[in-house]
């Protein structure tokens, strides 16, 4: 990227919190036009379904359901003032049941952000502004998967899990489709994993 002429800075916070969302988009504001978010946010829980206490339950749907809303309506505001892009990245299927998260149901959490960015595609679609959900259905070749399970990548197998490059170029693609043919719904999945 630096090699490109970009450059980037991290932002921390919680995006379930309103005024952290507000602050993010307020920084991205400060170095020129808004024109793509991306909301991949949550902890990757195995719990199973019925012993998930009430705290843990809300935790999860803050993190991914109210944190997607209150992003996209933060950007909303900087998205109107020019044309935008917005993508939900949810970790896990929104629309069928996953037997390896030890759930009865698509994830609760997961449904609702699925349904939040139909909300914001159906509203802000006529306004040139593009909502997408992706769904990331499989391991993402990173440090942060790597290091908790050192032995996934052999597991897997070649071609396995997601390369964080394809993930990017996809989502570049996305973001230059034209107008009069967007996507909305995507799963991304390696070539051998199993759905």
């Amino acid at each position: 990227m630096r090699a490109a002429g970009g450059s980037a800075q991290a932002v921390t916070g919680d995006g379930a919190n309103e005024s952290d969302a507000a602050r993010f988009v307020a920084a991205t504001e400060e170095q020129g036009l808004l024109e793509l978010v991306l909301h991949n946010a949550g902890s990757n829980r195995r719990d199973a379904f019925l012993e998930l206490d009430a705290g843990d339950f809300e935790m999860l749907w803050r993190e991914h359901c109210l944190g997607g809303f209150l992003t996209g309506r933060e950007a909303r505001g900087a998205w109107c003032r020019g044309a935008g892009a917005q993508s939900f990245s949810p970790v896990q299927p929104a629309h069928y049941a996953e037997v390896r998260a030890l759930r009865l149901l698509p994830p609760p959490e997961k449904a609702g952000l699925r349904a939040t960015a139909q909300s914001m595609a159906r509203e802000l679609g006529p306004k040139g502004i593009h909502v997408a959900h992706i769904v990331i259905d499989c391991g993402i070749e990173g440090g942060r998967l790597l290091s908790a399970f050192p032995g996934r990548q052999n597991q897997k197998g070649p071609e396995g899990l997601l390369p964080i490059e394809a993930i990017a170029d996809t989502y570049w693609q996305l973001h230059e489709q034209q107008r009069s043919a967007w996507t909305h719904e995507m799963d991304l999945r390696p070539w051998s994993e199993r759905f």
